[in-house]
């Protein structure tokens, strides 16, 4: 059994491959006071992994925090995913390609098995959006990162006069124009975003030549997949088949020293 961990911004996913299948488990958020107590809490009842593979792209003190409970949780070798010019079928665009987003170059790994032969829009959707182009022939094309829902609500709350943008729900967004002004700033936040995705996947397919596929992930994703207008699928734990087959094919990664 090997321990996958995507450790993002506000969140921590995992998973276990077992016999070759990917078993996720429940997600959960951590915060610096509850950050072991909570992991104690998740994975405790694991069982003893043959590896461990992290990807984080937490702040450093939380990377930290995690490498040392999961050291002193079990002796199997633990690496972390390190993004190379190429890996796993895919190669990097950055010119360096370590500054690419652990997460995101997961993301592209597990795109590329999901769809090979085929062009993708990868779409990350958490705090913050990542957006990467794949090629047919798995050339990593680029990206863009924008603030994701709840940081483009908050951001803009802050910086006028607490609009009351914090407290709007999100589920009940609409591409409509509002009539009050917390609905305003929901739905801009949800129109700015699915405008950007939709413009992307056709500048992509536009640039290919052919079809490509969309495939939504993060905790947002569920929110703005039927607000677009172009066809995409849903892969909420995208990530971590990006870590499973990189655990498989022992690609992208560096051992953590004892």
């Amino acid at each position: 059994m090997i321990l996958l961990l995507d450790a993002g911004n506000t969140r921590l996913k995992w998973g276990v491959t077992a016999r070759g299948q990917l078993e996720p488990g429940a997600p959960f958020g951590y915060d610096g006071a509850g950050l072991e107590a909570n992991l104690e809490a998740a994975l405790g009842g694991v069982g003893d992994p043959l590896r461990i593979l992290l990807c984080s792209v937490a702040d450093a003190a939380t990377s930290r925090r995690m490498i040392r409970w999961l050291r002193n949780r079990w002796p199997a070798p633990l690496a972390t995913v390190v993004p190379g010019r190429r890996g796993c079928g895919v190669r990097n665009a950055y010119p360096e390609p370590e500054l690419l987003g652990a997460d995101r170059w997961a993301a592209l790994v597990g795109a590329r098995m999901a769809y090979p032969g085929q062009a993708v829009c990868v779409v990350d959707a958490g705090t913050a959006v990542t957006v990467d182009g794949l090629d047919a022939d798995g050339t990593h094309l680029g990206g863009l990162i924008v603030p994701g829902l709840t940081l483009a609500r908050t951001s803009l709350d802050r910086r006028t006069g607490r609009i009351g943008s914090s407290e709007s729900g999100q589920d009940d967004a609409r591409l409509e124009l509002a009539n009050s002004t917390r609905e305003a700033v929901r739905n801009g936040a949800h129109y700015q975003l699915v405008a950007l995705l939709d413009r992307v996947i056709q500048d992509l397919q536009s640039r290919a030549g052919r079809e490509v596929a969309g495939v939504l992930t993060g905790g947002d994703a569920g929110r703005l997949l039927p607000l677009l207008g172009q066809t995409c699928a849903h892969r909420p734990h995208l990530v971590l088949e990006g870590l499973a087959e990189m655990a498989r094919r022992g690609c992208n990664q560096q051992a953590v020293a004892a």
